[in-house]
């Protein structure tokens, strides 16, 4: 817990400045930390977005947490459709046949379509994996792209916007596209993935489009065709559309009449990678084919032949033809650990080959998943290869020399490009200039010079795969959990192509808001990692307090709905992890979950005593102790042996429960209405689909919704009847739906975050919430001005900020979850007391209060931490620690992740060039990655002091440091032991260095803590600033700005404005009216002198010079540092 720790001086009188602050954009200074970005502009908002989402990457490097884990994600879904510890359970193109069986249900049961007013929510700046693109050979312009998770887009305009062109079809997972060069609306694309180490999820055969992309059908020949499971790769010639070749995990497929029939031309003993043809000769082709080598055809496929032999030891091969020599040819092979086996090259059509090496290994250990390679088109001897980065091979001779364009996270001195390279294709330009294209798992990114420079080209892109999703209790503003893009968190009023910010790293799942507080909202990531925001998402926290990790892959998160700060969380094997006050204290609770670490929760809607968690349909528990004790259920009888993928309660009736599965051929859907003594099967005419979520509608509690992995379906009658909604939300698996008040939210796999608004729909009775008041920042060096920032999080129908028990600032009418600001002058060697209070209604709702004591600037300043007169603030506290044997300023042992620490210097400083800062300390907090320091990204945590002279910019007075500092310090860190006092270091600042004399200084001290490893902590002791030049501890006040008395006032046709100035500099002087709409600027940035009183007059009149108004209006002076106020009253 955060605390102020300071000396309160009395004696001194307070003098009260009344302050009059609007909340107009004009005057309102924002609490969000994007302020240092201009998000009213795309090109700030787009910078924001870039840096927020690259620095996230590069944090989550360092713990091994890497942004996407496919193997696991891959196995996962397997497992939710699989029976326990047997394959997956269905078929090829189960989701075409089921959406077929839809329909024809629907026609049955002369179902009219009801289209609901569904909008799509983004992201729109995401991404997610792409493996195959496609260039149109008449524009440059014109890309298709096949995300393995969403379908087939298309762009007019080179990635700058993207439009989906398949969403009536269940969205396909593309892996391969090819186009007939010569009549280019003929494409092909083939689904299924595969590339895993083990079976991954049936695609869905062939796909052909003969109107340029814009429409797709199923080539039926490929349906249910074990040949067909995985399509890896296409070709098609560029002279005869109807002439294709398909690479699958069988073998080569080729047809001669448009996919009408296949012949199986090519029936190797290992997986078929890639098939390619030469560019200027379709006869000859290649294909790779794992632990094989390469084969080769020289007749359009009908035979094929190996080539040159190569060292056995090898598994995938990814290869690529030369554009500008079609007789060199390379290949990127990976060996054991997926790492780089060689890359080898042929200068004889493959009748040869040679090893060029294996380093840099720019696979890592991923090869089996990205890996890929193209040839300058003008230059045989310039390779761009892709496996976690981007890097560009020359080779002269036999040997090659390698050069790194790109790097996944930014900081490392390259450009930023997303991790995971699948795809690369290039555009020729002119005097050897060529573009390239790159499909990784961020998307699509660009590059037109080489490869030098790049840019994300992802808006409108919305191919994000979501595990889970809520709502913010009273705006549109939306969380997320995706698969390979981390937890993102939405603007309000999202709509497709609006841009999310990644909230949280690494892959995100399950995350909860809470219904009566929107500023307190969770996020998880793998392992049982709950991350919270108490600001309505502008920050998280790591919260550990006693939460275990455990080896779950999906973090799971149950919130009773009534009392959000009751939760639980997955725990290994037979526990979950329950928390009564909102994550500050954890106890592990035992069920019997058939010692199966995957759990799902639901509480009751009805009762939250009532609360059901599942691993399998053998470990269905429920709870009816608000989660303490949990006991086991009887299984439903026909349930199929697999994970219990949703639970969903009644709105009414709270000994109702409903469970769903996805295991082909089984039942997908069981009712209780005992507490799980007995079930009922209410599958009915729903087609052989997994069903992964369930949801009651409230105002009729017969009508029931599900999403599936080919969209919604709706039942009209309890469950006996199922009908395919397709009211308006793509045809997509839809992993979690939600009631949110009159919204329902559903986070879908592959096509982003989508809600609907319900009139029907009941609103959420969320409580009235008294305002938020931040913590007071200290004021500015040179100016006892205190800066009161405070958000709501209710509307209320008027605010009043209360400082030292007067009212000092009004607000009128103000919208929930609102950030305002007022401010006020103080005098030093007093404290400022300060409360917001809202009425709503007629009734107070009042802020808890925040105090901060005004410390008078000094030349010297001496602490030791052991008197009660500690002049400081911030979130450090003074105390004692059984390892030192006096009292030091310390932080929490340990201390907690993804946050800033700062402890203020109560009294400012005036400087001289004799001016010195000494203190003693010891900071055992992560180490940064070897040879990393300060501002590599790589330095995980740090130290530092800081000063400012204006109190909000702030500037780095000594070389951040951690753990690496000294060598006992990296001991005991890497030990975990406490730090002793033994370990205290000394450190100087000279502080005429860095300000000239007579500047006023404010300094602090700050730990900077990413989002996960954390250590000891750190502890200052022996501060001491001094002046070899200085007589007295403190300085005489500085001179006051002022805003005197105007006259005449009341005035008619002008009146002589007075002000006085505290110090020399720039100021504003501008008049505003009561809205806070700015009326006329009479001083903008003019540079003027302390000590005299200026005058100048206003004759009534605003900007363009045209008579203002009767009225009220204010008369604002802006400093650096500060702002003052005057009432002018205008009669005419």
């Amino acid at each position: 817990m955060k605390r102020s720790i300071y000396l309160t001086l009395s004696g001194l009188s307070v003098l009260l400045i009344l302050v009059y602050v609007n909340h107009q954009d004009s005057i309102h200074e924002p609490l969000n930390p994007k302020q240092r970005y201009d998000l009213k502009t795309a090109a700030g908002l787009k910078a924001y977005q870039f840096d927020q989402k690259v620095e996230r990457r590069a944090k989550d490097d360092h713990k091994n947490n890497r942004y996407d884990s496919p193997d696991l994600a891959m196995e996962l879904e397997v497992e939710l459709r699989s029976e326990m510890g047997q394959p997956f359970s269905y078929s090829g193109s189960y989701r075409f046949s089921a959406q077929r069986a839809a329909y024809a249900n629907n026609q049955t049961a002369s179902r009219t379509r009801e289209i609901l007013p569904w909008v799509e929510r983004g992201p729109g700046n995401v991404g997610g994996r792409t493996r195959a693109l496609l260039i149109h050979p008449d524009s440059n312009d014109v890309w298709i792209a096949g995300a393995v998770g969403g379908g087939i887009w298309k762009t007019e305009n080179a990635g700058l916007s993207w439009r989906a062109v398949a969403d009536d079809l269940p969205i396909l997972s593309v892996t391969a596209l090819a186009m007939c060069d010569s009549q280019p609306n003929v494409m092909y694309a083939g689904t299924g993935e595969g590339f895993y180490n083990f079976d991954a999820i049936i695609g869905d055969g062939l796909f052909k489009s003969v109107d340029g992309g814009e429409s797709w059908e199923q080539v039926l020949s490929t349906v249910n065709q074990p040949e067909f499971k995985y399509v890896n790769r296409i070709i098609v010639s560029p002279t005869d559309p109807d002439l294709v070749l398909a690479a699958t995990n069988t073998g080569i497929e080729r047809s001669d009449d448009g996919g009408a029939s296949w012949t199986e031309v090519y029936q190797p003993s290992g997986r078929t990678q890639q098939i390619i043809a030469n560019p200027q000769n379709f006869l000859t082709q290649y294909a790779t084919v794992n632990g094989v080598g390469v084969v080769k055809s020289i007749d359009a496929g009908l035979n094929w032949s190996p080539t040159g032999s190569m060292t056995a030891g090898f598994a995938r091969i990814e290869m690529a033809i030369a554009p500008s020599d079609t007789a060199i040819l390379y290949a990127s092979f990976v060996g054991s650990g997926s790492s780089l086996y060689g890359f080898y090259r042929s200068d004889d059509a493959g009748a040869s080959w040679s090893n060029l090496g294996n380093s840099p290994n720019w696979l890592g250990s991923q090869g089996w998943y990205d890996n890929t390679l193209v040839v300058s088109p003008f230059d045989a001897n310039e390779i761009i290869v892709g496996g976690l980065d981007l890097y560009r091979i020359i080779v002269n001779s036999h040997t090659m020399s390698a050069t790194k364009l790109t790097n996944w996270y930014a900081g490392a001195g390259y450009p930023y490009v997303h991790a995971d390279q699948h795809m690369l294709l290039t555009i020729p330009g002119t005097g050897g200039n060529y573009s390239l294209l790159a499909g990784n798992d961020g998307g699509v990114f660009f590059s037109n010079d080489n490869g030098v420079t790049w840019s994300q080209r992802d808006d409108g892109y919305n191919v994000t795969q979501f595990y889970d999703a809520d709502k913010h209790p009273a705006i549109q503003e939306f969380i997320g959990g995706t698969q390979d893009n981390g937890t993102n968190l939405s603007p309000n009023n999202a709509t497709s192509s609006s841009a999310w910010d990644e909230a949280i790293g690494g892959d995100g799942f399950e995350c909860s808001w809470n219904k009566h507080d929107g500023n307190i909202v969770y996020g998880s990531l793998y392992y049982s990692r709950l991350y919270k925001s108490t600001d309505g998402g502008n920050s998280f926290q790591s919260v550990g307090n006693g939460l275990p990790q455990s080896n779950v892959f999906y973090t799971s998160i149950g919130m009773d709905p009534r009392d959000s700060d009751v939760l639980l969380v997955v725990g290994d094997n037979n526990t979950l992890n329950r928390t009564a006050d909102g994550g500050a204290t954890w106890e592990i609770i035992s069920g019997d979950f058939a010692n199966t670490s995957r759990k799902i929760f639901q509480f009751s809607s009805v009762n939250s005593n009532i609360v059901w968690a599942a691993s399998t349909s053998f470990g269905i528990n429920v709870s009816t102790d608000h989660g303490r004790h949990f006991q086991l259920v009887n299984p439903p009888a026909t349930a199929p042996g697999g994970y219990v993928l949703g639970i969903a309660t009644h709105p009414d009736l709270e000994n109702s429960a409903f469970i769903t599965f996805g295991v082909s051929g089984g039942p997908k859907i069981f009712r209780t209405d005992d507490l799980g003594q007995s079930w009922t099967d209410i599958t009915g005419n729903l087609p052989n689909v997994p069903v992964h979520t369930l949801i009651v509608l409230p105002f009729d509690t017969s009508r029931f919704w599900i999403g599936t992995d080919i969209g919604l379906f709706e039942s009209p009658d309890n469950g006996a009847t199922w009908a395919y909604a397709n009211s308006g939300i793509p045809a997509v698996a839809i992993k979690k739906l939600k009631i949110v008040g009159q919204e329902i939210v559903a986070a879908t796999h592959g096509r982003g975050i989508w809600s609907v608004h319900l009139d029907e729909l009941p609103p959420l009775e969320v409580p009235i919430l008294s305002p938020i008041l931040a913590q007071l920042p200290p004021p500015p060096p040179n100016y006892p001005l205190v800066r009161i920032n405070f958000s709501t999080r209710s509307a209320h129908d008027s605010i009043q900020v209360i400082a030292n028990d007067s009212v000092i600032a009004r607000f009128g009418p103000t919208p929930a979850y609102s950030d305002r600001m007022a401010s006020f002058t103080g005098t030093y060697g007093n404290e400022v007391g300060v409360t917001v209070i809202g009425f709503s209604a007629g009734v107070a709702y009042t802020s808890d209060g925040s105090s901060l004591p005004i410390f008078a600037p000094r030349t010297a300043y001496v602490e030791s931490f052991d008197s009660l007169g500690v002049q400081m603030t911030g979130d450090l506290m003074v105390g004692s620690d059984p390892n030192f044997s006096t009292n030091v300023l310390q932080t929490l042992h340990p201390y907690s992740s993804g946050q800033n620490y700062y402890a203020y210097i109560g009294p400012p400083i005036l400087i001289d060039q004799t001016s010195s800062m000494t203190y003693r300390d010891v900071a055992l907090v992560e180490p940064g990655d070897p040879g990393t320091s300060y501002p590599d990204l790589a330095m995980w945590d740090f130290v530092t002091v800081e000063g400012s002279l204006n109190g909000t910019d702030w500037q780095i007075l000594i070389e951040p440091y951690d753990s690496r500092y000294d060598g006992d310090w990296t001991q005991y860190y890497n030990a975990n032991s406490d730090a002793t006092e033994a370990l205290l270091r000394d450190h100087s600042i000279n502080l005429g260095d860095f300000y000239a004399t007579g500047d006023t200084v404010s300094l602090r001290f700050r730990l900077f803590a990413d989002e996960y490893v954390t250590g000891w902590g750190w502890a200052i002791d022996d501060l001491e600033i001094s002046s070899s030049t200085a007589t007295t501890n403190f300085v005489a006040l500085p001179t006051q700005y002022a805003l005197l008395p105007n006259y005449p006032n009341p005035f008619n046709a002008s009146t002589t404005i007075r002000f006085t100035l505290g110090h020399s500099g720039k100021i504003d002087l501008a008049i505003y009216d009561l809205l806070g709409r700015k009326v006329t600027k009479l001083l903008v940035g003019e540079r003027m002198q302390a000590g005299p009183t200026y005058s100048l007059k206003w004759n009534g009149t605003d900007g363009r010079g045209q008579n203002v108004a009767s009225g009220l209006y204010y008369l604002r002076l802006s400093y650096d540092g500060g702002e003052v106020f005057r009432k002018l009253t205008l009669l005419k």
